[in-house]
């Protein structure tokens, strides 16, 4: 069994979900999967938050003893993104399109 640590329990790590907070209804959306929810979040936050292959990301799971091939990644990220997305559409900063480089004319 795989336990997950987190850096700091209070505070949004990546994508602002925290592993503890799986509620028994959220659960129900990973029915039948041959991994924890914990590990399939861990998975998505690491992919949509750093710009890494499928590959690397196996590779990182691999070194924390979590053996996943690249293409079980990629289903996890059609499966789940979308959804992840619009819960926490909600919970980020409103932006109103202009970054913070201006052009110098």
């Amino acid at each position: 069994m795989v336990l997950l640590q987190t850096a700091g329990r209070g505070r949004r790590a990546g994508l602002g979900l925290r592993a503890g907070v799986m509620t028994k209804q959220r659960i129900g959306s990973f029915k039948g999967r041959h991994f924890t929810p914990e590990v399939i979040l861990w998975a998505l936050r690491w992919y949509l938050a750093f710009p890494i292959s499928y590959r690397d990301l196996a590779s990182m799971l691999a070194d924390r003893r979590v053996e996943v091939d690249h293409t079980t990644l990629f289903r996890w990220v059609q499966a789940y993104a979308p959804t992840l997305e619009r819960r926490i559409r909600r919970h980020l900063w409103p932006c109103n399109g202009r970054g913070g480089w201006t052009s110098p004319t």
